[in-house]
């Protein structure tokens, strides 16, 4: 199997479990990539992306009470 390398691309994390969160760090680090984050709002998944302008993001769709939509549909956009 051929070997990942995200080439030091910039990966928001959104995420809000820590467990879940540093496991997904740990996975970007290990595979070269530069982690933004973790951030464990939706708000301030709307200031880092506004601020960090990542190339890439993991975001759990359920962030407490809140739903991710809008902030995934900012990224798009």
């Amino acid at each position: 199997m051929a070997a990942i390398d995200l080439a030091r691309r910039r990966i928001l994390v959104v995420e809000d479990e820590p467990i879940l969160a540093f496991d997904i760090v740990d996975q970007i680090e290990e595979h070269n990539g530069i982690v933004l984050g973790p951030v464990v709002t939706l708000e301030k998944g709307f200031d880092a992306l506004r601020e960090m302008k990542p190339d890439a993001a993991i975001v759990n769709i359920n962030l407490g009470r809140q739903l991710v939509y809008p902030l995934a549909d900012q990224m798009v956009a």
